[in-house]
């Protein structure tokens, strides 16, 4: 299925997982975990029930906890699948809009960094929200990019620049249109310019339609 920046291609390994589009070449290589909803009645999948009772459930610390975890190990598969030796030694969570809200991907950061602490580094506290957003699904697919772009850039207190050469996991819970990701990509780009490489991995992904060819 394509979304507005063209096809995702999967699934491929035993964890299923897929590779994201990349027309404008923001990353070097991006996963997804799996689609959020899928087949012509947009059922969801196991992947997404997991995703939507994390944020929306409104479970108790403990039992989301758990469900961090889960998909903890179905992402780690995956990045072992896709990358025989992962190329990024830091970790950067896409902050949720909505302050207050449950962040799986500050989440899925700060447990992959505990299980491998001498390989990777969470950095996602560096990231500076510089304004108010409100969900982005009340926004047209279009306007999402105008929308959230320079939402947030990097504390360079907090993660100084790292050496050139350096590698970056950016990781969210859903792919949509692929607008929020770019924003990220593009906030990292503009305090290390392109000494640092990107890699994306997000919990999931929505099959949708080419918005650009509406």
């Amino acid at each position: 299925m394509a979304n507005d920046i063209g096809q995702f291609r999967g699934p491929f390994g035993s964890a299923n997982y897929w590779e994201l589009p990349n027309r404008g070449y923001e990353w070097d290589t991006g996963i997804s975990l799996g689609p959020y909803r899928t087949g012509p009645e947009h059922k969801i999948t196991p992947i997404g029930q997991l995703i939507q009772n994390y944020k929306y459930g409104g479970l108790a610390l403990e039992l989301r906890d758990n469900l961090a975890s889960k998909i903890t190990e179905i992402a780690l598969l995956a990045l072992w699948e896709r990358f025989e030796s992962p190329p990024f030694s830091f970790l950067i969570a896409v902050p949720p809009n909505q302050v207050g809200k449950p962040a799986l991907p500050g989440a899925l950061c700060k447990n992959i960094a505990a299980k491998y602490p001498d390989r990777f580094t969470d950095v996602s506290n560096a990231v500076v929200r510089l304004r108010g957003l409100d969900s982005v699904k009340g926004v047209y697919k279009g306007s999402r990019a105008s929308y959230l772009r320079r939402a947030w850039e990097i504390d360079l207190e907090l993660f100084p620049a790292p050496a050139k050469g350096s590698g970056l996991l950016i990781v969210d819970d859903v792919y949509d249109t692929g607008a929020t990701m770019r924003e990220m990509s593009r906030t990292i780009r503009r305090a290390f310019s392109r000494n640092v490489s990107q890699f994306v991995l997000t919990a999931s992904h929505v099959e949708t339609r080419d918005w650009n060819k509406e």
